[in-house]
């Protein structure tokens, strides 16, 4: 009766001369950098480590783009819910549904956007070279328009308050 192995052992082998490679092309395939780890090497290059929990890839991963009902990278919970590309945007899906845009220069949301409330001193709604100027919610039904940490326009249900100097220009 012959007897069955039941496993390949294979020398640890290297980056450049790994334990399992193709004719002709010996500094491509798999190698065992150190313990419990697997190296996947390309002309003497590490392109993919696998350790326990862990996954690193070396270079450029490219996927596919995906669509809203199916995105490129997604969830096992809900492959619905992820990211894709529409060519030059990134997009965001939650359900199926497009719920935030990425473009050149510009972002755009698919229904409500909710941000945080903010201050007069920091609003919600500001500019990355002068902080402290923008838009922020006071309170409940009242909207803040911050201008140097000042509140300069106070809107409110039936009020509006203005703090400072109003001008009107007929213009010429």
């Amino acid at each position: 009766m012959a007897k069955v192995l039941n496993r390949l052992a294979l020398d640890v082998g290297t980056i450049d001369d790994p334990s399992l490679q193709f004719r002709g092309d010996t500094n491509t395939g798999i190698y065992h950098p150190a313990s419990n780890q697997l190296g996947f090497a390309v002309g003497g290059t590490n392109m993919l480590s696998i350790a326990s929990g862990n996954l690193t890839v070396s270079g450029v991963v490219e996927i596919t783009d995906g669509t809203v009902g199916a995105p490129a990278i997604a969830f096992s919970s809900d492959p619905t819910t992820g990211l894709y590309t529409t060519g030059s945007d990134v997009a965001f899906t939650v359900g199926g549904a497009n719920v935030a845009t990425f473009s050149s220069g510009s972002f755009s949301v698919g229904g409500s956007f909710l941000g945080p409330d903010g201050t007069v001193d920091a609003p919600a709604f500001a500019f990355s070279s002068d902080t402290n100027t923008g838009i922020y919610n006071i309170g409940a039904n009242n909207l803040g328009v911050a201008v140097g940490g000042t509140t300069m326009l106070d809107i409110a249900s039936g009020n509006l308050t203005v703090s400072g100097v109003v001008e009107v220009n007929s213009g010429s």
